[in-house]
């Protein structure tokens, strides 16, 4: 129950960053569409921020898939991520 908590949390708050998320049902992840920034280069800016996020799907060629972990996982996730939308 805490990692859906965890999870919703975090799809919210990319979806507050006008980003669209993909759910993944109830799966411990979810896809992200990057809108003007390739998954590549997303997951470099991750890195910088010393977060990992997955990769691209052939499938969802725009789209990272990110995986929930603990809540402080997660929260780094969400503090990265708004770097990296503001830089």
């Amino acid at each position: 129950a805490e990692m859906a908590a965890v999870r919703d949390k975090t799809i919210a708050h990319v979806e507050s960053r006008g980003l669209k998320v993909l759910p993944g049902s109830k799966a411990n992840m979810f896809m992200v569409e990057w809108k003007d920034k390739t998954p590549a280069a997303m997951m470099a800016a991750f890195l910088e921020q010393n977060v990992q996020i997955g990769r691209s799907w052939t499938a969802y060629p725009k789209m990272s898939r990110v995986s929930v972990g603990s809540s402080e996982d997660m929260q780094k996730f969400r503090l990265a991520l708004d770097k990296i939308l503001m830089a």
